[in-house]
């Protein structure tokens, strides 16, 4: 029998939402909070068919489990309101048990385009007040606008020692930048356009996909070792140099073995789905598809039996208002 939804939580932003991303936060006490990224305009894309003009502000809004706003932060008109031009990210860098929000922010309101200008803030969860700030990582000038306004902001462990990792690209050439706890630079590394191998992907998932109390990155179909930077493996290596619109670690709960689903973009046909084991060999894959934009890995029925979904698209487009 089905069974009625509730709201469990409600809150007011102060206004509407075309856009919206929540994630829960630690404050230092002991009642719940959570984190709000919104905005009255839809996500801007830096893809030329999707970019559009800004008709809002990107905001912050940190409220407790009980709907209580703890405080909000607007980030103003430098700040261009899509996912990719202002990743957010919450991670208790220092382990002092209260949630640090990391960002790309703009130190130029006028100009919100000049990636010069961009910033790494970190903010307090239990204050909003921003506590650092430092220069965004350069890139290469002179490139498509859907190549140079790629930013990513992550983090992960190893053996208990905590990480930061920022990144900018994902089609052409791809920046990556890991810093330790004292936000001390560990490795940087700059893979050339021209380099054999997957480009990024639009998720950027960290996980200890071997078991090895270390965490790696899953830059697109790379997988990449978090203590060095150094490609552990590549799918496809010297047959696939594309982009991959997922990319989903998935756990089976009976072995405790990680695998890892992709979907790749790709055109004339070049797009595809491809199941790896742990270690980059390929499980399954099926090719000869066109842009599979979309997909998840699920756990469905009773008896938990895991499934593979895949969306395959043509051109897309969005405006202010989403669609």
């Amino acid at each position: 029998m089905a069974k009625e939804l509730k709201p469990v939580v409600e809150f007011n932003v102060g206004e509407p939402m075309r856009q919206f991303r929540m994630v829960p936060i630690r404050t230092g006490k002991a009642e719940r909070a959570f984190l709000a990224v919104h905005s009255n305009c839809a996500g801007v894309d830096p893809y030329h068919r999707m970019f559009f003009l800004p008709t809002d502000t990107l905001k912050l809004t940190a409220f407790t489990a009980g709907g209580e706003v703890l405080w909000q932060r607007d980030l103003g008109p430098g700040v261009i309101p899509g996912g990719w031009f202002c990743p957010v990210t919450v991670f208790d860098l220092d382990d002092n048990g209260v949630d640090d929000i990391w960002l790309v922010g703009n130190s130029d309101a006028d100009h919100a385009m000049d990636f010069e200008t961009y910033q790494l803030e970190r903010m307090s969860a239990a204050t909003g007040d921003v506590m650092q700030v430092f220069p965004w990582p350069q890139v290469e000038h002179n490139q498509a606008m859907s190549l140079i306004y790629r930013n990513f902001i992550n983090a992960g462990q190893s053996k208990g020692r905590r990480r930061l990792i920022t990144c900018q690209g994902t089609y052409g050439p791809m920046h990556l930048q890991c810093y330790d706890s004292a936000l001390q630079l560990l490795w940087s590394r700059h893979i050339e356009a021209s380099e054999p191998g997957a480009r990024g992907s639009h998720m950027f998932p960290v996980v200890d996909i071997d078991g090895d109390g270390r965490d790696e990155l899953l830059w697109g179909e790379r997988c990449i070792d978090i203590d060095t930077g150094h490609d552990l493996w590549i799918g496809d290596v010297h047959s696939w140099d594309g982009h991959s619109d997922v990319i989903q670690p998935t756990l089976d709960a009976a072995t405790g073995k990680w695998s890892v689903y992709t979907c790749r973009e790709g055109h004339t046909p070049r797009g595809a789905v491809v199941m790896y084991d742990a270690a980059g060999v390929e499980l399954w894959g099926k090719r000869g598809m066109d842009h599979m934009d979309m997909g998840w890995t699920a756990r469905l029925g009773p008896g938990g039996e895991h499934h593979c979904y895949a969306l395959e698209i043509g051109e897309k487009t969005a405006g202010p208002r989403g669609t």
